[in-house]
């Protein structure tokens, strides 16, 4: 009802979903598991246009962003997503190079994803509908790539991450970006 949550059971016939189209982007790209209920459910987080602060145990919290990027870096619909790992979740990258990017220390991938954001807004400000919607009906001559920037905490907020945290406070959604 709330129209931010919905389900498909693990069995249920694709066809009942739409028709596959060859070559269709997943309307979901940065979509996550996190975790599964007590029926055996896998619960999946869209992280498209958050900002995930992961607290607690500093080992358990590397992990969890390890484990993000593996899925992004595996998962047949985060196809023509970016990871960019900056202290965290490097060894990660051998799964798949052309999704997940590592940085060094000091690096500010920042404002190659505040770039991205604000392209990808720009974009969909110009269409009718939503992110998801132009993925699925590969709306417009280009993709709609997700992104994803992966940041040790101890790093420094430099001005790009500080514009990007805005940009998502403000557009989240409609940026393509999440930032971890």
């Amino acid at each position: 009802q709330d129209r931010t949550h919905w389900t498909l059971p693990a069995g249920a016939d694709p066809e009942a979903i739409g028709p596959p189209v060859p070559g269709q982007p997943a309307p979901y790209p940065l979509l996550v598991t996190v975790g599964a209920d007590d029926a055996g459910n896998a619960w999946l987080l869209n992280c498209e246009g958050l900002t995930l602060n992961l607290t607690g145990d500093p080992v358990f919290g590397a992990d969890l962003a390890r484990y993000v990027a593996a899925e992004i870096a595996c998962n047949p619909w985060s196809a023509g997503v970016l990871v960019d790992c900056v202290g965290v979740a490097e060894e990660v990258a051998p799964l798949n190079p052309d999704r997940i990017r590592v940085h060094t220390a000091g690096a500010d991938p920042a404002g190659d994803a505040l770039a991205h954001a604000v392209a990808i807004l720009d974009r969909i400000r110009d269409t009718t509908t939503d992110l998801p919607t132009a993925r699925a009906r590969m709306t417009g001559a280009e993709t709609w790539p997700g992104r994803m920037l992966l940041l040790d905490a101890a790093g420094e907020h430099t001005p790009a991450l500080n514009q990007l945290l805005g940009l998502l406070g403000d557009h989240g959604p409609l940026t393509g970006t999440a930032l971890v």
